[in-house]
């Protein structure tokens, strides 16, 4: 009997000997390429994206009945995990909010990439009548397929630039003197970013709107890494996930209300120009009390993750107008 415990006493040490040193190396590995793509090497990030995807790809291309495929299957978990690690330290200085829904969509994207439930086509304005559907689902269910697509749609047309945090006034004016600019300012934890999209992903567009921005004076007009970039975009879809629907956004037009709005600037806060004037896109939760008024039925997905703001300004403005 003592022998036995003995036994399973030296196997237990040993275990946790090999899992403390498995977890120190992979942390370990964690931190360097987190540090070198802060210092501008980007390459192990690179790397380490680029083989995960590989390896989500093989998995999806072998047979259920093979051999290999359980192997393979954990080899894919592991290395998704390791990812969604990097993805969170990578973000974490901007927020831990934001690292969290960069890790949440790494994991869900790459999921998506080895293990492909079923296939949700759709392309360009049709984008939006799936999305109505999914929103109208009450399964409340968002499937790893369509979390891929959407962000691959979103990143094609739509580009994240940081601000800082002096500078967001200077974007509130130029909305004012350039309405029809197609950009608008939201704030993530700590992060305020300008949005400038585009429905047909027109690089002209995004580079005469950074041009505008960097004529108001704004420092450091430069795109948002893409995790960073991935974070803000899909933040609603993610808050779907959590309770938080796109239904349960309003708008806020009136000049006092908005004034308030914009002088406290809650998280999830997102302004964008109307002719001339400013309006408010936001939960109604957190900023209770304002005069608000409900997103059309149909059009919350379009406007709240899309930021397509022409389907309540009531006009699709060109870029080329605003000059």
């Amino acid at each position: 009997m003592f022998g036995g415990l003995l036994w399973k006493g030296i196997v237990f040490g040993l275990v946790v000997m090999v899992v403390l040193t498995v977890g120190t190396e992979i942390l370990a590995s964690i931190i360097s390429v987190v540090v070198s793509a802060r210092h501008g090497d980007l390459l192990p990030l690179i790397l380490t994206f680029v083989g995960t995807l590989v390896l989500c790809l093989l998995v999806r291309r072998v047979k259920s009945h093979s051999p290999t495929r359980p192997i393979l299957t954990m080899l894919a978990y592991g290395t998704i995990a390791y990812v969604a690690a990097v993805s969170f330290a990578y973000v974490l200085p901007w927020g831990l909010l934001a690292s969290f829904i960069t890790s949440v969509a790494t994991i869900l994207s790459f999921s998506a990439a080895a293990f492909p439930p079923s296939v949700w086509n759709y392309r360009g304005r049709s984008q939006l009548r799936s999305l109505a559907l999914y929103t109208d689902n009450p399964s409340g269910q968002i499937t790893p397929t369509a979390i891929a697509t959407l962000s691959s749609a979103l990143m094609q047309q739509a580009r994240v630039i940081v601000l800082q945090q002096e500078d967001r006034h200077k974007v509130i004016q130029l909305m004012k003197e350039r309405p029809l600019l197609p950009v608008s300012i939201t704030r993530l934890a700590d992060c305020y970013a300008v949005i400038v999209t585009s429905s047909d992903a027109d690089e002209g567009v995004f580079r005469k709107a950074t041009s505008t921005l960097s004529e108001y004076g704004i420092s450091h007009v430069k795109r948002a890494r893409p995790l960073l970039a991935e974070a803000v975009l899909m933040l609603p879809l993610i808050d779907e996930s959590y309770g938080l629907k796109m239904r349960d956004y309003r708008i806020v037009r009136d000049s006092m209300a908005l004034t308030q709005a914009i002088s406290q600037w809650p998280e999830r806060l997102t302004v964008f120009a109307d002719k001339g004037s400013l309006v408010a896109v936001f939960p109604e939760e957190i900023v209770p009390g304002l005069k608000t008024e409900e997103i059309p039925r149909g059009l919350e997905t379009g406007v709240v993750l899309f930021r397509n703001y022409s389907l309540i300004r009531g006009g699709d403005e060109h870029l080329s107008q605003a000059a």
